[in-house]
Order: C-alpha cells, then sequence, then structure tokens
C-alpha cells in the first residue's frame, strides 16, 4: 500500500463517499440510522483527528496562504464536530435528527471536495514526495489510533478555541478516549 499523501487521502475520502452514500440510501428504521449515524461520527472524528495533526501542519509550510487555509478548515472541523456531538447526543425518532445527519453529510461532501481541490493539488507542487510519504503514513496511524467520538465539552467550545490551539482538540479526545 502507498502512503503518499494523495492516495492516504484519496481512499479514506472514497471510503467517507461510500458511507455518505450508504447514509443517504439506506432503510429508515431509527435503529438502523442511529448505527450509521454512529458509525459516520467515529469515521470523520478519526479523519479530522488525523488532518490536525499532520496534513495541517504541511498546509501551513507549504502553501503559501497555508495560515489562513488552516484556520478556516479547523473553524469547519469545529462546526462539524458540533454537528456530531448533537447527533450523538439526540435520538434517532427525533425530527432533527436526520435534518443533523443530512447537515453532517453535506459538510463532509465540503470537505472532501475542498481538500481534493485545494490542499491535495498544492501540496503535491510543493510538498517534496518522501514529506508527502511521510506525512500520509502518520495520517493512517493516527486515524487508526484516533479516538471514535467527539470530545463531551465540544458543544461548549468556540471554534476559535482549535484556532488558538488544535493540539488542545487531540490532547482532549486522546485523553478522553483513554479514560
Amino acid at each position: 500500500m502507498t502512503t503518499d499523501l494523495s492516495s492516504v487521502l484519496a481512499a479514506a475520502h472514497q471510503d467517507l463517499a461510500g458511507l455518505l452514500h450508504e447514509v443517504e440510501t439506506s432503510p429508515a428504521s431509527p435503529e438502523h440510522r442511529r448505527q450509521l449515524a454512529d458509525h459516520m461520527i467515529t469515521e470523520l472524528v478519526a479523519h479530522a483527528v488525523a488532518e490536525e495533526q499532520h496534513l495541517y501542519p504541511a498546509v501551513r509550510e507549504y502553501l503559501p496562504d497555508g495560515e489562513r487555509i488552516v484556520k478556516a478548515r479547523l473553524t469547519e472541523h469545529a462546526e462539524t464536530e458540533q454537528t456530531m456531538t448533537e447527533l450523538q447526543n439526540m435520538s434517532p425518532a427525533d425530527a432533527q435528527f436526520e435534518l443533523l445527519l443530512s447537515k453532517l453529510t453535506t459538510e463532509t461532501r465540503r470537505h472532501i471536495e475542498d481538500t481534493e481541490t485545494v490542499l491535495l493539488p498544492g501540496l503535491q507542487k510543493a510538498c517534496p514526495a518522501a514529506d508527502r510519504r511521510e506525512i500520509g503514513a502518520k495520517l493512517l496511524h493516527t486515524k487508526q489510533i484516533a479516538p471514535g467520538r467527539p470530545h463531551p465539552a465540544a458543544a461548549d467550545r468556540k471554534s476559535g478555541d482549535l484556532i488558538l490551539d488544535p493540539g488542545v482538540c487531540l490532547v482532549e479526545k486522546v485523553r478522553n478516549a483513554l479514560a
């Protein structure tokens, strides 16, 4: 398996797209919808943790407007984490459940599109191949060990908290997962 950053993210995004398709086309039993939502949350949290720790430092380093891009992405992560927390704390029988699940799929599709059209082409040009392979390997490893649910305090945090210190988010998630 190749660890090139583009290949790793393309595979991760393909997996997420398959999951989104399943969420959008699956039977409507509340129990099954809950399982799909939980699975999607698990995958998205692991994906976000890996990006925050390994992809975004490379974006800052190699892309000319990297700091602005990362701040915008971290704000999006915080908003998505808020959506996941609300969804996780909601019964699938609640009328808002499907609206939040739809919002989460829309946010995820936008994230995938942005990563593949903005970040990856820029990094492909600016980042040395050896660094791209190293980042890809780190993404794979981090995704395997990342916690699978948003931090319980996510609803209380403002998106600026992640912008000011994205490492805090990971530390909280790992600490929570170990507890």
